[in-house]
């Protein structure tokens, strides 16, 4: 699809639109997927600390079925920011929000290199969200992962 990039010295901004088209165009055939479109509006920052900063709006559509109200819409975003502490010490963090149910994702994280090959990593993942919502679905599955790496 259509895409545009605009830069400055510290900032970018960035978007995207897409339209899907399926064999079932008038939503007639339930087993054919209807067509929609999507749209991706992006911004990104970078601080004098040098860290990286960014922020997504995320549009989603998909026609209804012919004589039923049943379109479905959606508007979600994305934040993250990486932070380089020192040569080996690295945190990050995302947070998904869907607005249209509520329900999202948080995710920090910690990385360390050791030494050359040798990296830890500790990341949380916390879910969140009423029941039957996109990521409320996902609570039990809420965890804390904590590895080592060794690459030679």
């Amino acid at each position: 699809g259509p895409a545009f990039p605009l830069a400055t010295a510290h900032a970018r901004v960035r978007g995207q639109a897409a339209y899907t088209f399926t064999h079932d165009p008038n939503g007639t055939d339930p087993t054919i997927g209807n067509p929609g479109f999507q749209a991706v509006l992006e911004a990104e920052h970078t601080f004098p600390s040098g860290a990286v900063a960014t922020l997504e709006g995320i549009l989603e559509h998909t026609n209804g079925d012919q004589g039923r109200d049943n379109a479905a819409t959606a508007f979600s975003s994305l934040a993250t920011i990486q932070y380089d502490a020192t040569a080996r010490l690295t945190a990050q963090a995302a947070w998904l929000h869907d607005y249209s149910d509520g329900s999202g994702m948080l995710r920090p994280s910690l990385s360390y290199r050791f030494a050359d090959g040798v990296t830890g990593n500790a990341e949380l993942f916390v879910f969140y969200g009423r029941d039957g919502s996109r990521y409320g679905d996902w609570r039990d599955n809420s965890q804390l992962r904590v590895g080592l790496t060794y690459a030679f």
